[in-house]
C-alpha cells in the first residue's frame, strides 16, 4: 500500500483522462500526489512538486519514454513504477488510461507482481558510473576511431573499434525492432 504517489508526466501528451481517474482515487485514500521533477517536464505541472520518498509509488503518466523517465527517478529509493499508457503501445507501460482505477486498485490490495528489468551498467573510463534500461550509444570526437571493451558481470566480452557503438538490452532491442516493424524478444531474454 503506497504512502504516496509520485508522478511523472509526459511534458505534451493527452493525461487529462488518466488525472481524472488518479485525483479522485487518491483523495479517496488520502494519499497524497506529488510531481517529481525529471529532466525535460520544466513546463507542465499537474501536482505539488515533490522528491521521492520511502513507501512511494511512482506512476508514470505517458508513453515508454516517460516510464524511463520514472525508472531512473525511481532508482535511487527502489521505488516500484506504474506505467500508464496514454495514447500509443506504450511497451513498458503496464496498463492502458482506460485500465488506470482497477490497477490503482491492485497496488493498493497488493495483488501485484514486480517485475525487474536488466540495465547496462557505463564506467566512461573517468569514474563516472550511469546506467540504461534501454540502450546506450558511444559515438567517436574528432578524427580517428573510438575504442572500447565490453564486460559482462565484470567479465570480457569484447573490443571494439569504429565509428560508434550502440548497445542494448533486449528490450531496448526490441524498441528498435518494433519501430522497424520488426520481432519483439521475449521479456526475460537473457541477451543484449
Amino acid at each position: 500500500m503506497p504512502t504516496r504517489v509520485a508522478l511523472v508526466v509526459h511534458p505534451t501528451r493527452a493525461v487529462e483522462g488518466a488525472l481524472g481517474t488518479l485525483v479522485p482515487w487518491a483523495d479517496e485514500r488520502g494519499v497524497e500526489l506529488v510531481q517529481l521533477p525529471v529532466e525535460g517536464d520544466e513546463g507542465r505541472s499537474v501536482a505539488p512538486a515533490g522528491s521521492l520518498e520511502p513507501g512511494d509509488l511512482v506512476v508514470a503518466l505517458g508513453g515508454d519514454g516517460t516510464v524511463l523517465s520514472a525508472l531512473r527517478a525511481a532508482a535511487p529509493c527502489g521505488a516500484p513504477v506504474l506505467g500508464i499508457a496514454c495514447g500509443s503501445l506504450g511497451a513498458l507501460s503496464a496498463v492502458k488510461a482506460d485500465g488506470l482505477a482497477g490497477a490503482l486498485d491492485r497496488v493498493w490490495a497488493g495483488d501485484w507482481t514486480p517485475r525487474s528489468l536488466p540495465a547496462l551498467a557505463i564506467d566512461d573510463g573517468s569514474g563516472r558510473h550511469v546506467w540504461a534500461a534501454n540502450d546506450f550509444v558511444v559515438v567517436r570526437r574528432g578524427a580517428g576511431q573510438m575504442f572500447a571493451e565490453l564486460s559482462i558481470d565484470d567479465e570480457l566480452y569484447a573490443r571494439v573499434a569504429g565509428d560508434g557503438l550502440i548497445v542494448a538490452t533486449a528490450l531496448g532491442s526490441s524498441a528498435y525492432s518494433m519501430a522497424a516493424g520488426g520481432p519483439v524478444l521475449a521479456a526475460g531474454t537473457p541477451a543484449f
